[in-house]
Parts: C-alpha cells; structure tokens; sequence
C-alpha cells in the first residue's frame, strides 16, 4: 500500500510520503506523514487498518490546524536551528505499541497519542501530553 491510495473527503489528496515509521507487534506498523496525518498498517496484508488524517500542523493543512499557531509563532533563527532550511512540518516521531496505541509527535510540539480499534478504519484520539508555550531559554 501506499499512503497516495487513499481518498481524503471525495478528492485525491495531493502526494503525501512517510516521514517516520515504527513496527509494532509484526505485522503491525505505523508511519507519519509529512501532511501531518498518522496511519496503521498491516504489511502482511498490504492494507491500511486505520488513519487519523492531519492531526499534527503541517504547510499543507495549516488553515486548518489548531495547533498553527505554536509552529507560526516561533522565532524564525529558532525554528532554522530546529528543523532546517525547510520545513513543511507534518509527523517529527511516531511509536507504536502492540498492535493498537500509537505515540506521535509533530512540529507544533506535545505528543498526541491514539488507539487503533480492530475493525475499523479510524485511530481513535485519546488524549495529548501538551507542548511547553515557549521555548525554555538558553
């Protein structure tokens, strides 16, 4: 499977690619796209289980995050120090465990965690570990 197969709201979405990947119980992974969106997969199978779509802020749904705000309002050498000459943000970190919780982590800062129920084609929210509101100084 790739992350390009799959409908967002009736269109195509535009060309997303993982940015991180974790195995969890084998056959079971999850990745972290660079649109912002977590996804759980079977690589047995060759299927996708379930996705949360855009939940970390990324260029490509920023009018649409809740979290733009923490990406935008940081300082412009900071933020080249932290993540380059480019960023168009999206997932900086996943983890799963088992065959069911994932851990991630985006540009905005926090982790937000998920759980993955058998049978259905969504990751369920379950709660966030929030982000400091300002960087500690230093």
């Amino acid at each position: 499977f790739t992350v390009n197969e799959f409908m967002i709201e009736g269109k195509e979405m535009a060309f997303d690619w993982v940015r991180r990947m974790d195995i969890g119980s084998y056959p079971r992974v999850c990745c972290g796209s660079a649109h912002g969106s977590v996804y759980v997969a079977d690589v047995e199978a060759n299927k996708l289980l379930g996705m949360a779509k855009g939940v970390h802020y990324s260029r490509h749904n920023a009018d649409s995050s809740e979290s733009t705000h923490l990406v935008d309002g940081l300082d412009e050498r900071l933020r080249g120090l932290l993540y380059g000459e480019y960023d168009g943000g999206g997932v900086l970190d996943v983890a799963m465990h088992g065959t069911n919780f994932v851990a991630s982590a985006g540009r905005e800062g926090g982790v937000k965690l998920f759980k993955y129920i058998d049978g259905t084609n969504v990751l369920e929210y379950v709660g966030s570990v929030p982000t400091l509101i300002r960087p500690l100084p230093g």
